[in-house]
């Protein structure tokens, strides 16, 4: 909750990453449902997984869909929203999409194991079975 009140403030704007989870739109928190949404003017708004109070977008370059984070960790969910989401770790990350690459996530999260202050702080990429393989062997995480 903490990294995300630090970058709450500087969400990705719409339209600044062209098709930014897969239609653009607003990411914002619904506080009644307890959980964020998906505004787009003049299209269909929709929901993401409950219980998440953090996401950013996936552009439609790298497959579409959300980050979206909840208490039990960070999850990808499809460009559409869902019910239900894939877990991409048990880190309650808050992921912000930049324009660096090939990993244009920076994701905030509680400090590494150990470390009693502090922000944990992961740069994410997204990339085919192959190249995920690659970047395991030469020591990194994601």
């Amino acid at each position: 909750l903490e990294a995300f009140q630090m970058v709450a403030g500087v969400q990705t704007p719409s339209g600044l990453v062209e098709g930014e989870g897969g239609a653009g739109g607003f990411v914002v928190f619904h506080p009644r449902r307890g959980r964020m949404a998906v505004v787009r003017p003049g299209r269909r708004s929709f929901e993401l997984v409950s219980g998440t109070f953090a996401a950013c977008g996936v552009p439609t370059s790298a497959g579409g869909g959300w980050l979206a984070t909840r208490g039990s960790g960070l999850l990808y969910v499809p460009p559409e929203g869902g019910t239900e989401g894939a877990e991409l770790t048990d880190t309650p990350f808050v992921g912000r999409l930049t324009t660096r690459s090939p990993r244009p996530w920076v994701l905030l999260g509680p400090p590494q194991e150990g470390e009693s202050e502090g922000v944990g702080v992961v740069l994410l990429g997204l990339g085919t079975g192959e190249s995920a393989g690659r970047a395991s062997e030469n020591g990194s995480d994601f």
